[in-house]
């Protein structure tokens, strides 16, 4: 499904959980999960510093977002598609699910 499907405008709220869904699609995409998530895993698991791992994760996930509203035709900008409530909470997610994973080798 595209955004034309829903008859997204500029300034509408998307009508699924953009967090899941931004989540499912780093995951899934085979190009963005090649060249951006999983180096940034990498990153996070080789980082020393428990502090680093959050701004390589915004990082990603800010180049996440400009993928992700360029493959999907979203008509706001890619700043816009995520609050900061938004990016905490996706941030958690792949920290929760996929550094503890990748960590311990099953990723």
């Amino acid at each position: 499904m595209k955004a034309e499907d829903f008859n997204i405008r500029k300034d509408d709220k998307l009508p699924f959980d953009v967090v899941d869904d931004m989540h499912f699609h780093m995951r899934n995409d085979p190009a963005f999960y090649r060249k951006e998530y999983l180096p940034a895993l990498d990153s996070c698991s080789k980082c020393t510093e428990d502090d680093k791992v959050p701004g390589i994760l915004d990082n990603m996930i800010g180049r996440a977002t400009v993928d992700y509203c360029k493959k999907y035709k979203l008509p706001m900008h890619p700043k816009d598609l995520l609050s900061l409530d938004d990016r905490s909470k996706l941030r958690a997610n792949i920290m929760d699910t996929d550094v503890d994973y990748f960590n311990k080798g099953k990723l």
